[in-house]
Parts: structure tokens; C-alpha cells; sequence
């Protein structure tokens, strides 16, 4: 066991928490079967960032698969959740491309009964934020603009970032073709570790410590391969490095017959 811990959070991503799925059917809840895979996803985090007393919980972006939830995946998003706030447990989440259009965001509804729990317990991060955790400078960005991205990287250094942006040369989609346009991942190189949502496939670049968690569950049949992961991430006392360790969910699995 580690003795010298400073903080543990877990972090999911791209949970496109939706009632329409094409690849599932009514299941025994009522519910479709790909939408109780992703809510069981979901509360395995919960149940991991609670046994392993984690100090946060972090989402990545992209809740819900539009801007405007219908009012009951927002209900069972909330009661997968609703543990953690329960014990006190922070939870961030980072507004993704699908949560926003730039002038709302999937959240604002909520934000009153937020304001009645616990202090602290839910943070929406709809713009860029910097916030000292446990002694542990965290840099928050949500979906903006790429050059309000890098003038964010630039203006701070040493921060543990979360963020919902592209990357260029990161992987996009199964044939492996790699991003031309998005931020330099130079940017990075001043930083403790980059944590990403926004693309889907689990991807790590070890040199500069950034990458991609990638999607809780398989959206589609070209994700048929890609294993399905949420991270278990641990500051150490007196170490900038920040420790990574993948939680595999066992997403159902897509067979493709030809």
C-alpha cells in the first residue's frame, strides 16, 4: 500500500448517456440494454472511487448525447451518482461538445439543486477553471475555442489538466488516421499530465504524460475492438509525475459476422 499518497480521483468520460441505441433492445428495467450497460459502467466508478476512499470523482465531458436531456436520463444519471454525493465525496464534471452549443449547456437546470446539497458536492465546469485540490494545482477545460485552449496551457504550468479538446496527432476512429488540426501537444510538456475526454479510443502518449481515457462503453461497431476503460488516478507526496491505472468495465462485446 502506498503511504505517501496525496490525492486519488477516478476519472470517466464520454459516458453518451442517451434512450435511443441502435444496437440494443428493451431489456428487463424497461430500460435498453446498451443504456443499463452504461449506467452499470457508471456506478462501478462510483463504487470504486468509494471503496478506494478516492477524493474525487471526475467526468470528462460529454454526460448526455445532446444539449437537452430527456428528464429521465437525467434522473438516473443522478441516482448513479447520488452515493457519492451522500458521502461528501467532490465530483467535477467538464462540459463536452455535446453537452453545449456555447451559449447553454446540459447542466443549467440543475444548477439550483445543486446550490441545496452538500457544499461542494457537484461542480459543472462550463469555463476554463484552476482550482488547488489537496495541494494539487488542477487546470479544468471544457469545450471552447483551441486558441482559448492553448492561451489557458500557456498561462498556467505544474497543473494536473482535465480537459475535452482535440489533440493534434491523436488517434480518430479505428483506422488509426491521426488528427491534423487541435492544440500542440507541446503544450503539455509544462505540465504534470494531460487527462482527456472527447475521443473514444483509449489512447496514452508517455513522453509528454497526456492522453486519451476514451469512451466508457462501445458506441459503435467500428469500436467493436477497442477496450473500455475508466482511470484511477494517484498524486504522490514530493513526485510531479501523476500515476495512472486503467479499470477495465468489460463492455459487452460487438461481433461482427461477414
Amino acid at each position: 500500500m502506498l503511504t505517501n499518497k496525496e490525492l486519488d480521483f477516478v476519472f470517466v468520460t464520454d459516458l453518451h448517456i442517451r434512450n435511443t441505441e441502435k444496437y440494443g433492445k428493451v431489456g428487463e428495467t424497461g430500460h435498453n440494454t446498451r443504456l443499463d450497460d452504461k449506467l452499470s459502467h457508471i456506478r462501478s466508478s462510483v463504487s470504486y472511487c468509494i471503496d478506494n476512499k478516492c477524493d474525487l470523482w471526475v467526468c470528462g465531458g460529454d454526460v448526455f448525447d445532446k444539449i437537452n436531456p430527456a428528464e429521465n436520463l437525467r434522473n438516473l444519471f443522478f441516482e448513479c451518482i447520488l452515493p457519492l454525493i451522500e458521502i461528501g465525496t467532490p465530483i467535477y464534471i467538464v462540459v463536452g461538445n455535446h453537452d453545449t452549443d456555447s451559449k447553454i449547456y446540459s447542466f443549467m437546470t440543475e444548477e439550483k439543486l445543486f446550490k441545496t446539497l452538500k457544499k461542494d458536492s457537484i461542480k459543472i465546469i462550463a469555463e476554463p477553471t484552476k482550482e488547488n485540490i489537496k495541494g494539487n494545482d488542477f487546470l479544468f477545460i471544457p469545450w471552447i475555442e483551441d486558441e482559448q485552449v492553448s492561451y489557458h496551457l500557456r498561462q498556467h504550468k505544474d497543473c494536473i489538466v482535465i480537459g475535452h479538446f482535440g489533440v493534434h496527432g491523436s488517434s480518430v476512429g479505428p483506422s488509426e488516421y491521426k488528427l491534423s488540426s487541435g492544440i500542440s501537444p507541446n503544450l503539455f510538456k509544462h505540465h504534470r499530465i494531460g487527462i482527456m475526454g472527447h475521443y473514444h479510443k483509449y489512447q496514452w502518449y508517455d513522453a509528454l504524460n497526456w492522453g486519451y481515457i476514451g469512451s466508457i462503453s462501445r458506441v459503435d461497431f467500428s469500436e467493436r475492438d477497442d477496450e473500455k476503460y475508466f482511470a484511477h488516478f494517484t498524486s504522490l507526496r514530493g513526485v510531479p509525475k501523476v500515476e495512472r491505472k486503467m479499470i477495465n468495465v468489460n463492455d459487452r462485446k460487438f461481433f461482427q459476422y461477414n
